[in-house]
């Protein structure tokens, strides 16, 4: 189920990725909905997942050739051309880690460079029913 809108100043893009997770995840759906709004240059990010059991923390992963830091309420990826990118969540919900990933395989280095980052963002939450939102800013 995808849903698409646009008006001219921002567009709204929605779709359930339940059948992405493993039937072991226990997730009867999870609803992510963007808000993109190029004017800003900014992406509302809205998750809203419900799960037959809980088995253990649901959590969301970026991947990044970047090198990201960890800031207050997320993630900052400085980029070669100087701008940046932040992803914000609302702190007290989530925790964060990194995991480097060096790439051995010569095809992906050319296209990835010899690492990888992965963002992991936990959810506290133990709720069968939840909602997370974040929003992703370039500048």
């Amino acid at each position: 189920n995808v849903q698409y809108v646009s008006n001219g100043k921002t567009a709204h893009y929605r779709v359930d990725i339940a059948k992405a997770y493993p039937k072991e995840a226990e997730v009867r759906s999870w609803i992510r909905g963007f808000k993109m709004n190029p004017r800003n240059n900014t992406i509302d990010v809205n998750d809203k997942y419900q799960l037959e059991e809980f088995r253990k923390p649901q959590s969301i992963s970026f991947i990044s050739r970047i090198k990201p830091q960890l800031v207050k309420d997320g993630f900052l990826l400085q980029l070669d051309n100087g701008k940046k990118v932040v992803i914000n969540f609302e702190r007290e919900t989530v925790t964060f880690s990194l995991e480097t990933k060096e790439i051995e395989d010569p095809r992906l280095v050319k296209v990835w460079g010899g690492m990888l980052y992965k963002m992991n963002v936990l959810i506290k939450s133990t709720e069968l029913k939840n909602q997370v939102m974040y929003k992703i800013i370039a500048n």
